[in-house]
Formats: structure tokens, C-alpha cells, sequence
């Protein structure tokens, strides 16, 4: 199985919205693991130790694994316009995995943007 880590710059909800879609994959918001408020490097440790995908806004993670070229099960940057409300970008990211699958995402650095479009 397939295991998701949403960092806490996306939506609460989110995890338990994409967890709904029955994509065979398990999906940890990073506040439910106590890890609220902890440094990217942690975040990063986690889902190593998870080998889990980390879906993120923030650049920073894809800058970790493409310059540094630390070991990863796959990561996730969303980058969507600060004002959007929850609800859509939430509807936007759920049907990004049901068009592509959560395997999909695993191994690589992707990019998701309105749309959704997809750039890995």
C-alpha cells in the first residue's frame, strides 16, 4: 500500500477527503503523527522512515530531493493561488489522484497546478 504524508500547509481535511477515494493508499496528515510545527528536516525523516509520498506547497521539499538527491518515495508540490478556497483545491487535488492513481506520484518529484496539471 501506497502511504501519502500531507504536510500541514494543505488542508486538514484533505487527508480524510482523498482517503474517501479508495485509491488503495493510506493518507497521514503530518498534525495527526505530531508532527505540527516540526522542521522540514523531520518531515522529511518521517517519510523516509515511511517510505511515503510527501505532498507539500512547499518548495523547499522539492529542492531537497533534486539538489541534494536524498533518498524518497515520491513528492508532491501544489501550487495553487493562496485565495482559493478550500473546497476547490481540495476537489482539485482529489481528482489528480483519481485521473492518475497514487502510483503515479511514487519515485517522482511532481508538480500539480489548476487544472489539475500534472508535470512530472
Amino acid at each position: 500500500m501506497i502511504i501519502v504524508v500531507i504536510d500541514e500547509d494543505l488542508p486538514y481535511s484533505l487527508a480524510r477527503e482523498l482517503c474517501s477515494l479508495n485509491l488503495n493508499a493510506e493518507f497521514i496528515d503530518v498534525r495527526d503523527a505530531g508532527l505540527r510545527g516540526k522542521p522540514d528536516c523531520e518531515i522529511l525523516d518521517f517519510c523516509i522512515e515511511k517510505n511515503a509520498i510527501l505532498i507539500s506547497g512547499d518548495l523547499d521539499f522539492a529542492r531537497h530531493f533534486w539538489f541534494e538527491k536524498m533518498r524518497h518515495a515520491g513528492t508532491i508540490i501544489v501550487r495553487y493561488p493562496s485565495n482559493l478556497s478550500t473546497k476547490l483545491l481540495t476537489e482539485e487535488l482529489k481528482r489528480a489522484f483519481i485521473e492518475s492513481g497514487a502510483e503515479y506520484f511514487a519515485g517522482n518529484i511532481t508538480m500539480i497546478e489548476p487544472g489539475p496539471r500534472i508535470r512530472t
